[in-house]
This record gives C-alpha cells, structure tokens and sequence, in this order.
C-alpha cells in the first residue's frame, strides 16, 4: 500500500504536500498496483462503447469513479448508471444532483450520444486525475485535514472555471461536504448556518466572503485567492478544539506557514 511522505501534520504538512506533489505522485505511479490498473484502464478506456461495458467493468468503472472524486460510490449502481445515461442536460440527472463530480463524469463518457471510446487525450485527462485522488485518498488516511484540503482544492478549481451563475456556485458549495467544511472554517460559519433555508445560507456565505476577501465568487477564478482560502483552512482546522487564536495569531501562522 503506498504511504504518502508526510513529516509532519497541519500548515507544516500542508506546506510539505504542495511542494513535493509531483515527486509524491511520481512515486505512487512507479507501484506495481498503479502501474497495473492504469495499463489496464488505458486500453479498455477505448474499447467500451456502452454504458454497460463500464458498468460491468469493476476494475474500469473503479478508476473512472476514483478519478471523479466518486470512488466511494461504486455500489450505487442505479445512481451511477442514471448519472451515465442521461447526461449533462438542463434537466438531466447529473444536473439534477448539485454535484459536479457526476455533472463531469458524465461529460468525460457523453454516454447519451453515440460513443465510440474514449480517446487519448481524454484517457490522459481522466488517468491524471485517477492519481491525484488515489494519492489524496492516502493523504486522508493519514491525516483527514490535509485530505479534505487536496478534495478541496480540486473542488475548488472545477468551481472557479465553471460557468454556472454565483447562486448556482454557492450551492455546490453547500452540497459539497469538502467545500462546506473549508469555507465554515475559513470565513467563520457557525454550524448552525447550514440548518437555515437556502436561500439564507447563500446570502450569509456571500456576504461573509465579500467582508473576508472582498467582491463575490468569482474572485476564484484567481488561484492567489484559492491559496489562500486553502492555507487559511488548513491553519484553522489545526487549532485543537479548546484553543482559541486570534486573527493575528492566525495571520502568523499563515505567513509561517509560506516560509516551511
């Protein structure tokens, strides 16, 4: 089983993660599991042609699954299957879920129109992304704050190129455990924002990013900012529950955190 080289926890491991990311996912592509199931998925990525084909697949359909941030899923076969079919329509299923992660599984199969395989650049796409969610997973077990930052970074850069309305941004966001979590901490939600209507929840998130960071969602669309959002969580999130930091205490840590 590959183990993700983490020296310590918190901002310190956080910092260690992005600096060595491509070292660490070298590594965890050079194991012999890695090796075998992506060699396996690059040919018969090709050679599907039904929603069937994949459905049947468990090794297959595992590596799309996982590189969707969906890997958890693999037993929800009528869901998956739906998600498959319909594809990404106004009124198709994926849409229907709030969820990118299916919205994008099925624009990468397009299972709807006539389908030939996946071609190679879209086998790389979906392979790439098979390793940096495997390597995320084991960052999790090791240490579930770190995890949930690495899910969250890809949720966040999906969110920030994405052309749906700031209202349709804010409530992936509330249907999206990782990215729900981040913006609580960093922004100062109290938990019990998100038992209010929906309506209220994105008008209180929209006016706590406005005051923190100034301006709306777009602003993610700059990847300065998704640090920061990131460094901040991290920092905060590291904070043992009966301990308390102010802003500037936390500014501190930020800052000693970009120096590690």
């Amino acid at each position: 089983m590959f183990s993700p080289a983490l020296a310590q926890s918190g901002p310190g491991g956080w910092s260690q993660i992005k600096r060595t990311l491509p070292q660490e996912t070298a590594r965890l592509n050079n194991t012999p599991i890695m090796e075998r199931d992506m060699n396996y998925a690059r040919t018969r990525f090709a050679e599907i042609r039904t929603v069937d084909d994949l459905m049947k697949d468990y090794r297959l359909l595992n590596v799309a699954l996982t590189a969707h941030g969906l890997g958890d899923r693999i037993d929800d076969r009528a869901y998956i299957r739906k998600v498959l079919e319909e594809g990404i329509g106004k009124d198709s299923f994926s849409q229907k879920t709030q969820d990118m992660r299916f919205v994008e599984l099925s624009r990468t199969f397009g299972f709807d129109k006539p389908f030939q395989g996946l071609d190679k650049p879209s086998i790389d796409r979906v392979l790439k992304s098979f390793t940096a969610q495997t390597y995320t997973g084991a960052v999790a077990n090791e240490d579930p704050i770190l995890g949930q930052a690495l899910r969250a970074r890809e949720a966040l850069s999906a969110l920030a190129t994405s052309n749906m309305s700031n209202t349709g941004k804010w409530l992936t966001v509330i249907s999206d455990t990782d990215l729900r979590g981040v913006f609580e901490k960093t922004l100062g939600i109290p938990p019990s924002m998100w038992m209010m209507d929906i309506d209220k929840q994105v008008d209180r998130l929209e006016s706590a990013f406005s005051r923190r960071f100034g301006g709306d969602i777009k602003a993610l669309s700059d990847p300065a900012l998704q640090t920061e959002i990131l460094d901040r969580f991290v920092v905060i999130a590291s904070i043992p529950q009966d301990t308390s930091m102010t802003s500037g205490a936390i500014a501190l840590a930020l800052f000693q955190a970009q120096l590690s």
